[in-house]
């Protein structure tokens, strides 16, 4: 159930910026717990091999992880999150329409805020295993935000 429900919520979303020269500036403090968060990053992914890394993104192929990314736009007081191993996950509520699409889950219960981008070819390789991954090094290496809403 929570892989089809996960499945069905990452899906129809835009790609994230293209590359971190386009993302939000960061603290000292949020910059090294996003390095920290790249090094500590599963390899494998899902199945998926890390292709690429920097000290605030990582690819596993077309698969994105962002750390330090903007709360979503689509995001309110009224938004739902999707709760993965005590990770908050927010997804628009527009991208469950969409199955075949491109989708970004949001983690907003990290502080900063981690972005994972997959296309919509690779969201049968286990977006919830992707998430149930990215769960440990991200409680490890983030700081604990507020809880979802």
């Amino acid at each position: 159930m929570l892989a089809l429900l996960l499945t069905a919520a990452l899906s129809g979303c835009s790609a994230l910026p293209g590359g971190s020269d386009d993302l939000p500036d960061l603290s000292e403090e949020e910059a090294a717990a996003c390095a920290r968060l790249v090094d500590a990053l599963p390899d494998p992914l899902a199945g998926e091999e890390l292709t690429g890394s920097d000290d605030r993104t990582a690819s596993w192929g077309g698969i994105e992880l962002t750390c330090g990314v903007e709360e979503p736009e689509a995001y309110d007081e009224f938004a739902a999150c999707i709760q993965v191993r005590r990770v908050g996950w927010f997804v628009p509520d527009s991208e469950l329409e969409d199955l075949t699409g491109d989708a970004t889950a949001t983690a907003l219960t990290t502080t900063p805020y981690v972005a994972l981008h997959v296309p919509g070819e690779l969201r049968g390789a286990g977006v919830d295993l992707m998430l149930t991954q990215l769960a440990r090094p991200m409680k490890a290496e983030l700081e604990a935000g507020d809880p979802c809403r």
